[in-house]
């Protein structure tokens, strides 16, 4: 241990040692963050942790897409009745939406590989001990464990999404990925899986299809990135602070934008028919719906940072808009364009919001809860439209929908202003840490 001079001169010079020595450490510090972001940055912006956590997206998405095919095997296969049925999609949704919600705690500190291979691993096992349960109580108890793990899988894949340097093209990839893979198992499960196999046959399939994660794990980063604005922030800007107001209201944005969308695409079949539509017309819009967001959204994931965040939005926006517009309209014609316009605008509108709530967030965290602001819409919604629809019919719920539309669109405005520009670029990598290590550390090193 140094000892301090006595001599006034020498204590000045020993003065100066420890301040040098003291910026030498920090600078040292400094170029060993700099370099693991980097390295950090490398690692999420690759093509591999894109197509990895885009399908563990996917993956955690299906038993929501598949909902209806899983719910009749249930009715059939378990005799559930409707509302048993309901209690167990609210369970799911509900503990789903939990998990979501308490990412922003650990995303940040725990490893997302091996976050997403427990995650997978739950998966499967909870999947496969469906098979033996039988009653209500034990199938609530298997639905909210899927609901729980597959919640901690998705909010790992967002962030690792989120954290690409095109966080427009990334989100649009993952909405690709959860249409395709949602087409690729409806087919066989309801064609001759569950006809087949029953309620055994359904748990397998969703054990199996949640086992092509384990493929994605070993592309999947470990870490995130740390962005320039976020690195001094994160220090001072707790999860609830002054400077997380941005973030928050994106996020109160993403949920009157998710009420808005799930307002009609509950009751879109109930407003099909009430227009005199089919139900093979009602089948065919649905199928060219799906295609059409995944149309859109391609778009986005392959256009990227050569649009604005914003004009994805507005387009979508627009285009939505639009479609309820039809929909309202008195007839079969306006009703099956206006679905298109209605899907075309998801698939144009979704990624924007997401990215746009990552690219507020200076702490880092709190935009991983975005997704459960679909399960909050989803109850919000599912628990209204009942009055709704007996106040002022189909027709109300549609302009009820538009109206939600137009809310999220002006809350994310205000989120942007209150934000800054400096937090918006879309240009690849302005946000990342760029300073270079100290020149004098760089030549001892070599």
């Amino acid at each position: 241990m140094m000892t301090e001079p006595h001599d006034p001169r020498l204590k000045t010079d020993f003065n100066l040692i420890k301040i040098e020595s003291y910026k030498r450490s920090r600078d040292q510090e400094r170029c060993s963050a700099v370099r693991q972001a980097n390295h950090n940055a490398n690692a999420v912006d690759a093509l591999s942790a894109l197509i990895a956590a885009a399908l563990l997206s996917g993956l955690t998405a299906l038993v929501v897409n598949l909902q209806p095919i899983i719910m009749g095997a249930l009715a059939d296969g378990r005799g559930l009745n409707d509302g048993d049925l309901g209690r167990v999609s609210a369970i799911f949704i509900g503990a789903n939406t939990i998990s979501v919600m308490t990412a922003p705690w650990w995303v940040r500190r725990w490893s997302w590989r091996m976050t997403a291979m427990l995650g997978v691993a739950a998966t499967v096992l909870i999947s496969l001990a469906g098979i033996f349960i039988a009653g209500l109580a034990g199938i609530a108890v298997i639905f909210t464990g899927l609901g729980l793990a597959t919640g901690v899988i998705g909010a790992t894949a967002f962030a690792c999404l989120g954290d690409n340097h095109d966080p427009d093209r990334a989100y649009g990839a993952s909405i690709i990925a959860q249409s395709m893979l949602a087409a690729f198992a409806a087919w066989p499960m309801s064609g001759w899986v569950i006809p087949g196999w029953g309620v055994t046959g359904m748990f397998v399939a969703l054990s199996v299809l949640s086992g092509v994660g384990w493929l994605a794990l070993p592309w999947l980063p470990a870490r995130g990135r740390v962005r320039a604005e976020e690195s001094d922030d994160r220090r001072s800007a707790g999860l609830v602070s002054r400077a997380s107001i941005p973030a928050a209201v994106s996020l109160l944005a993403c949920t009157f934008f998710a009420g808005g969308i799930l307002g009609f695409w509950y009751f879109m079949e109930r407003i099909g028919t009430a227009r005199g539509v089919s139900p093979q017309q009602i089948g065919a819009v649905v199928s060219l719906s799906a295609l059409s967001t995944i149309v859109t959204a391609g778009v986005v994931a392959w256009f990227g940072t050569r649009l604005s965040s914003w004009t994805y939005m507005w387009i979508g926006t627009t285009l939505l808009l639009s479609g309820y517009g039809l929909i309202v309209s008195p007839g079969t014609i306006p009703f099956m364009i206006g679905v298109q316009l209605f899907a075309l605008g998801w698939g144009f509108a979704q990624p924007p919001y997401y990215a746009l709530a990552r690219k507020i967030d200076v702490t880092g965290r709190l935009f991983v809860v975005a997704p459960g602001t679909v399960g909050i819409a989803g109850v919000l919604i599912g628990s209204s439209a009942g009055a709704i629809i007996a106040r002022a019919g189909y027709d109300g719920l549609v302009l009820l929908s538009g109206g939600l539309i137009v809310i999220a669109t002006l809350l994310l405005l205000v989120a942007v202003r209150a934000a800054g520009v400096a937090a918006l670029s879309d240009a690849p990598g302005v946000e990342d840490i760029v300073r270079e290590p100290p020149v004098h550390l760089l030549h001892a090193e070599a």
